[in-house]
Formats: structure tokens, C-alpha cells, sequence
């Protein structure tokens, strides 16, 4: 870790992935540190090596300090360590942002969060700037999140996780040879398209029952998949739940059902243009909780991870808040 202080403000932390998005991280990064030095912030950097050290290094800074100021260089996976470490009352007081460096940024597409490392700057020198007079920065978000429960065990998600189809491709992605040149080519989007078409032909659909709110029941002789959503894009692109609302007390869903493989790829391509909502077998609903019993085990995963196979899990929307300091694309 290094650390450049030049004024008497708050410290901000930024935790960097160098290696996000084919190394887009640490090129992110030399792009954004002259612009702190330009308007004079006070900062220091710590550059991850491994899986979960992200959530290490935020742990390690909340204990020390009762209100840190995080600066977030990399992927959803990143973005999601870090939360993971925010997520309980004891770090209320913590403010996050985000600059977006991986390759399928479902998170920062959901929000319109900026790319730009000069605006994020910028941004970051209007917080430094109205917390010093006491005023409340522009553009603050109280973010919730979900959780998924596997026999009693818990596992949050701050965008989405699914059952089935969708979490299928997301391990086929993660696996695949060309995630990395998809990556260079900015081609995210059309290799979770590609793959799922794919998927379509060897993703086994299953028999389900669904219970929503502890009330609402929807038997399905062939569940294809069911998304639970805290943000609406997921996949690099694909707004399954256009409904959603990181701000509310409930969780999205998006439920492809009864459907043929014909109806399936004709209905991820609607979702493109978020069209699926006209398209017999979509089910589009809010909740606070939902349960799926499966008569197979299917692929499970939460933010991008797989969790493994399973046949009965639930989605329930979370209580805690985290304070996300919004920087979006443009100002209106």
C-alpha cells in the first residue's frame, strides 16, 4: 500500500483490481491518479493479488476507522467483495463509489455509473469539497441488496442471482476460452448471447414450484430459469428485470416458464430491448421473498458466482443500506 496525503480532508481508500477486464484495472487507474493529484485529494491505494482480498482490505479499514471513503477500481466481481464487507449496521456510516473496469459491469450499467476516470475525479473532488463544509454530496444512494438462503446459509448479491438457465450460462462464461478475447473486443454481451443459445440446447428445464411472499404459488411443469434482482441488467447487458429498484425493500424477478427452445431464444433476444415482458411464459414480479422447490438439482449462482447445483433455495430482499455515492454518466 502507498498513500499521498496533501491536505487536511478525509483520507479516501481506494482498493484497485489491476487485472480487471483484461488488465483495464491498472490502466484505469494511471489514467485517474493525475487527476487526484490535479485537484489535490488525499488518498491512498491498495491493489489486490488474490480473490476476497478486497473484502480483507475493507474489513481491515472499518475497524479502524468509523466512516471511510471507499474508491472502487474494478469488476462487478470486485465491486462485490468489497460490499460483502459493508453489508452489515456496523458500517452505515461508510461511503462507496465506483468506477466500473471489468468486463461485464452489470452493476454500473444498472446505475449509469460514469466510466470516465476525469468526471469520477471530478466527482470525488465535489465530495471531498461539500463534506468538508458539512453539506450532503449530490447524487448519494441508499443501496439495498438481496440475499439467497441454501439450508440456512446465506449469500448476498448486490445485482442478481438465478436458478437455472441463466446461472448456467453465467458458469459456462466463466469457464469458457474466450471470455478473455470477448473481453479485449468489448464483445461481453454477444458471448453470453452466443452461449446461451447454446445453453438453450443442453440446459435441461425442470418441474418447479415457486411460492412468492409465502402466497402467491406458480407450478411450472418446465422451469427455465428464475432471476432475482437488486439491479436490472445481468449477463453483460441483458435487462431481465427493467422493474427493478436498488433503492426498495424488495427483490425483482424475472421467470422464464413453459416454454419451448424456440420460445427461450426468442425471448433472451426480447430481453435485449427489454421486450420479454410481452412474451407469454415471462413472469415479471416484485417481492420480499420467494422460494423455488425444483424436482432436479439446477445451476445456482449470486453477482456472476456460481454456487453450485441445487434443488431448493430461497431470494429475500435485505434490510441494511450502503451508502454509494452515485456518479453517473451525465448529469441532467
Amino acid at each position: 500500500m502507498r498513500s499521498m496525503m496533501l491536505t487536511e480532508e478525509k483520507m479516501i481508500h481506494f482498493i484497485i483490481n489491476p487485472t480487471a477486464g483484461s488488465d483495464k484495472g491498472i490502466s484505469v487507474w494511471r489514467d485517474l491518479e493525475p487527476e487526484l493529484i490535479k485537484y489535490s485529494l488525499s488518498y491512498d491505494v491498495f491493489f489486490t493479488q488474490y480473490p476476497t482480498q478486497a473484502t480483507e482490505e475493507a474489513t481491515r479499514l472499518l475497524a479502524c476507522e468509523e466512516a471511510p471513503v471507499f474508491a472502487i477500481l474494478g469488476g462487478d466481481g470486485t465491486l462485490h467483495e468489497v460490499l460483502e464487507a459493508l453489508k452489515d449496521e456496523s458500517s452505515a456510516k461508510a461511503t462507496l463509489m465506483y468506477l466500473p473496469c471489468g468486463s461485464g459491469n452489470d452493476f454500473a450499467r444498472g446505475l449509469a455509473l460514469t466510466k470516465d476516470p476525469m468526471k469520477f475525479a471530478a466527482d470525488l473532488a465535489a465530495y471531498s469539497s461539500s463534506t468538508k463544509k458539512g453539506e450532503t454530496p449530490a447524487h448519494m444512494l441508499a443501496l439495498s441488496h438481496g440475499f439467497i438462503t441454501i439450508q440456512d446459509e446465506k449469500e448476498n448479491f448486490f445485482v442478481s442471482g438465478g436458478i437455472g438457465f441463466d446461472a448456467s450460462v453465467t458458469e459456462a462464461i466463466a469457464t469458457s476460452p474466450l471470455k478473455p478475447l470477448a473481453n479485449r473486443l468489448k464483445l461481453g454481451t454477444l458471448a453470453y448471447l452466443l452461449l446461451g443459445i447454446r445453453q438453450v440446447f443442453t440446459e435441461k428445464s425442470a418441474p418447479a414450484r415457486i411460492i412468492v411472499d409465502g402466497k402467491k404459488q406458480l407450478n411450472t411443469d418446465r422451469l427455465f430459469f428464475l432471476s432475482a434482482h437488486n439491479l436490472k441488467y445481468e449477463g453483460g447487458g441483458f435487462p431481465f428485470a427493467p422493474h427493478a429498484n436498488p433503492e426498495a425493500d424488495e427483490i425483482a424477478l424475472c421467470i422464464f416458464y413453459d416454454m419451448g427452445i424456440l420460445g427461450c431464444i426468442v425471448g433472451l433476444l426480447a430481453s435485449l430491448f427489454g421486450l420479454h415482458k410481452y412474451k407469454k411464459g415471462v413472469a415479471l414480479l416484485t417481492c420480499k421473498h420467494v422460494e423455488i422447490f425444483s424436482e432436479k438439482c439446477r445451476t445456482v449462482h449470486t453477482d456472476g458466482e456460481s454456487l453450485g447445483y441445487l434443488d431448493h433455495i430461497s431470494f429475500s430482499a435485505g434490510k441494511g443500506r450502503i451508502r454509494l455515492l452515485y456518479t453517473k454518466k451525465a448529469d441532467k
